[in-house]
């Protein structure tokens, strides 16, 4: 049987988070972060690993890393729109994204940022997309 600890908006098994709760339930479809997820500008690793449920996610501008596996099993993800303006400014982890998934996956970012994105490295697993200015 697993061992569910449910702290601060999450369901965790075993350490890690297995959903984020939204109104006492599970998210399923889009996930704007929360400042209250992000600690220091880092989204932590595994922080969402194996949310089944996520289909895209808004990572906001104040993120300045992104660890590893952050995203990882989170295989029903479409789309992620991030709001980060210099890709450079971001340490990310090449496991942040399960790669599979990032290569089906659409990136949306600020349009000046796209030949950034383009030109870095795990960014550019995605379908890199401009966000309407």
């Amino acid at each position: 049987m697993d061992n569910f600890l449910i702290r601060q908006h999450r369901i965790y098994n075993g350490g890690f988070v297995t959903e984020v709760l939204k109104g006492g339930k599970p998210v399923s479809g889009h996930l704007t972060i929360p400042e209250s997820l992000i600690y220091n500008g880092v989204i932590r690793q595994y922080e969402f690993a194996g949310c089944r449920g996520l289909t895209s996610v808004t990572i906001p501008a104040s993120v300045t890393k992104i660890g590893r596996g952050a995203f990882g099993g989170c295989k029903e993800l479409k789309s992620v729109c991030c709001l980060i303006e210099n890709p450079d400014q971001v340490a990310i982890s090449g496991t942040a994204f399960d790669r599979k998934v990032a290569r089906s996956c659409k990136l949306y970012v600020p349009a000046r940022a796209v030949e950034k994105y383009e030109a870095r490295w795990p960014w550019n697993e995605f379908i890199i997309r401009a966000l309407p200015e």
